[in-house]
């Protein structure tokens, strides 16, 4: 590990990329290559630490087959030097290439198509691919790999530039020590060069809670304006026994409040790493509270009735 003294990234852990069949490599299979590499190795660390920033940089090549050292640093400078240096810090950088390891070794498995079966027993993950083989992984590594199209992208590339060129037989990802991460030879270049890229990730979340009524709207299939904890949102009511008391001119008003059960469909949002509210739809009226009405009968705080 080093400093610079002209404010440059501290050097905290090397990766390894070996390319088998010779000792040169074509111009473009070895741009395209460390270009797809170097993009998961920046997913993977945004996916885990969002807010912390790595470099990747290429140190003297070796001889041997072609091989590529290259260099993950922290970016920062040398008024930071303490925290860089810290054990906090080189932990880390080291978390990023083994997790990247880990995501290349979950892709060769696969074989670009998609898990059969995953199991978790909060540590590890059991993976069962489409050949009905069985592989266990460290859980964090598999959930990078399974839910970010990105990565998937990203390895699928880079494996599509290797198989291009007929004069690479091999690919292998190596630490510091020189232990492998990962080893895939050519008859796999094929195969991984493709990705059945991860479907939307949703989810149903079950709510109780009090919409205020913006807008009144007739018809089942059109959606109603409310506002909900603060929040302008459209929602469409499926409750029969409701709409019938719309349908019957049951008055309801701007500002009246409805108790309601309502699922909230969330989709997975990969670049910030959260479940988004996608759509509103009331699958149940509990009471119609007109505006007039309201007064003790909802904790101003929390907009939940009282009792």
């Amino acid at each position: 590990m080093h400093s610079s003294p002209n404010n440059e990234p501290i050097e905290m852990k090397d990766l390894k990329l070996k390319y088998g069949g010779g000792n040169a490599i074509d111009a473009n299979t070895y741009i395209n290559s460390l270009l797809h590499f170097t993009n998961v190795v920046h997913e993977v660390n945004n996916t885990i630490h969002p807010d912390k920033r790595i470099e990747v940089k290429i140190k003297a090549q070796s001889e041997g087959s072609f091989i590529v050292d290259l260099v993950v640093q922290s970016a920062g400078v040398v008024e930071n030097l303490k925290n860089l240096f810290s054990a906090e810090a080189v932990g880390y950088i080291a978390d990023i290439c083994e997790l990247v390891g880990m995501t290349y070794a979950v892709a060769k498995f696969l074989k670009g198509k998609k898990p059969k079966e995953v199991v978790s027993d909060g540590e590890s993950a059991k993976i069962i691919n489409q050949d009905g083989e069985v592989n266990y992984f460290d859980l964090r590594g598999a959930n990078i790999y399974l839910n970010s199209p990105k990565i998937q992208n990203g390895i699928a590339k880079g494996f599509e530039t290797l198989n291009a060129d007929n004069d690479v037989d091999s690919f292998e990802i190596t630490d510091n020590k020189e232990e492998p991460l990962v080893s895939v030879g050519r008859d796999d270049f094929d195969e991984l060069s493709h990705t059945e890229i991860t479907e939307k990730q949703e989810r149903v979340d079950v709510k109780r809670g009090v919409l205020r009524i913006v807008s009144v709207v007739f018809g089942a299939k059109k959606k109603w304006a409310f506002v909900y904890e603060g929040i302008r949102i459209e929602a469409r009511i499926t409750d029969d026994v409701f709409l019938e008391r719309v349908a019957n001119r049951e008055p309801f008003a701007h500002g009246d409040a409805l108790e309601v059960e309502m699922d909230i469909k969330q989709i997975y949002d990969d670049d910030i790493g959260l479940f988004i509210n996608d759509t509103y739809t009331v699958t149940k009226v509990i009471q119609h509270i007109s505006k007039s009405e309201q007064k003790g009968v909802f904790d101003n705080d929390k907009e939940t009735p009282t009792n």
